[in-house]
């Protein structure tokens, strides 16, 4: 894969910033009596999520399009330029998260267990 702007300190923070959320996602599944903590750990890991994919289009693409386009237009750009991309993933897991925000659908702790997990494969999935 050709990058358009070097990946430097700024780029680095940002994946270790989206590599902690995810962790801290995986420990509030620790505890599967508190059903809370399920939902945060979908948040949390779809926001490590959001992280890594507006870190990898401002490499990829060259400028950063955080505030022009929507999470939706960049994974739809990222698909169609990266050969072996994981679209459904990356999606799986924002929709997930969308659904809590905005539509209260609350998920059981297999599911949390499950879209965190797919979570940490996409970080370390080569593409």
């Amino acid at each position: 894969m050709k990058l358009k702007s070097k990946v430097g300190k700024l780029e680095i923070s940002r994946l270790v910033y989206a590599k902690y959320l995810l962790s801290q996602g995986k420990k509030y599944l620790e505890n599967s009596s508190v059903e809370a903590h399920f939902n945060i750990s979908v948040i949390l890991a779809a926001n490590a999520a959001e992280v890594f994919i507006n870190t990898l289009d401002f490499c990829y693409s060259g400028m950063d399009r955080t505030r022009v386009i929507s999470m939706w237009k960049m994974l739809d750009d990222l698909n169609k330029k990266i050969k072996n991309f994981p679209y459904s993933g990356f999606n799986k897991v924002i929709e997930a998260r969308n659904g809590i925000y905005h539509r209260v659908e609350l998920k059981t702790y297999k599911i949390c267990v499950e879209l965190v997990e797919v979570t940490h494969q996409l970080f370390i999935r080569d593409i």
